[in-house]
């Protein structure tokens, strides 16, 4: 059995090239081409396919990722890259120039600049073929997404790994976001005053912060652990990742809504500290890439 593990100096150092390289971008930025091609030129998207320990890779750059709350179909990136077969299409996606959508019926994310599309179904993946008129659907985080009915073909055989890769991935954006909103809340709470002290010294403040923070790291612990039995085994049953997953959602939602709170009205505002950021943590605990498994566990 693999206990939590600590990041070695390498996954550490690759996260702090992504971070150096997205350090001018405000965090939460809407989506645009050209950082998108930076995360590809840094070999983001190559991580959970290509290296000894691919689980380990993601955990390390996504947590960075969710910090930034960066824009972009990243988790189902990971997902497609993971089944799509090593050829013309999968090298475009790799550097950062097509789009492969990924999405659960009849909602298609990216799928206006995808060229191939895959459907998650339960625990399993198909590549889809969209049929009929496709509607623009305003989603959480502004992201282009459409709605469209669509022809599935047979189960692809990898599905199952890509999933959990795209559950690693997920999950350590979660955390990754969920930390800097306790951060900003804390902050928040250090240096607002109300009647002449800051509202940190009230328990009904301090003390839901200091709960989200031990949820993030105990879900941060659960994923690492996760991350580095599915690079050991090379196999998933759903489980493991599946509850990482889980519990970094439950996690970073409770963390987005305490500092929603923490910080009140201005909390709430688009152009506040904390919108930008709490509507990525919606969107990506929103993917429906591992509550069904636990949901038929009950």
């Amino acid at each position: 059995m693999i206990t939590a593990q600590s990041l070695d100096a390498d996954e550490r150092a690759l996260a702090d090239v992504i971070a150096t390289a997205c350090s001018e971008r405000p965090v939460g930025a809407p989506f645009d081409l050209a950082a998108w091609q930076v995360l590809a030129r840094l070999g983001v998207f190559s991580l959970g396919s290509d290296g000894p320990s691919p689980a380990r890779g993601l955990v390390a750059v996504f947590e960075a990722l969710g910090e930034m709350a960066h824009a972009g179909p990243l988790v189902e990136t990971v997902i497609a890259m993971a089944v799509l077969e090593v050829g013309p299409e999968r090298a475009a996606i790799e550097r950062g120039e097509t789009f492969a959508c990924v999405g659960a019926a009849p909602f298609w994310p990216f799928a206006t600049k995808a060229q191939r599309c895959f459907a998650i179904a339960g625990e399993a993946i198909h590549p889809a073929h969209l049929t009929g008129a496709a509607v623009p659907v305003t989603t959480l985080a502004g992201d282009p997404w459409l709605r469209s009915a669509a022809d599935l073909e047979a189960p692809l055989a990898n599905g199952g790994r890509a999933l959990a890769l795209g559950r690693v991935a997920a999950a350590a954006a979660l955390v990754g976001a969920g930390r800097v909103l306790i951060e900003r809340a804390a902050e928040r709470a250090r240096t607002r005053q109300q009647f002449g002290r800051p509202i940190g010294v009230h328990q009904s403040v301090s003390h839901p912060l200091a709960d989200c923070t031990i949820r993030l790291s105990a879900s941060e612990g659960l994923l690492r652990t996760a991350a580095f039995e599915l690079d050991a085994q090379s196999e998933d049953d759903g489980a493991r990742t599946g509850m990482a997953f889980a519990s970094a959602r439950t996690s970073a939602l409770m963390a987005a809504y305490q500092a929603h709170q923490t910080f009140g009205a201005l909390g709430i505002t688009l152009e506040g500290p904390l919108f930008a950021i709490s509507r990525r943590v919606r969107q990506w605990a929103s993917l429906p890439i591992g509550l069904p498994l636990l949901e038929a566990r009950r």
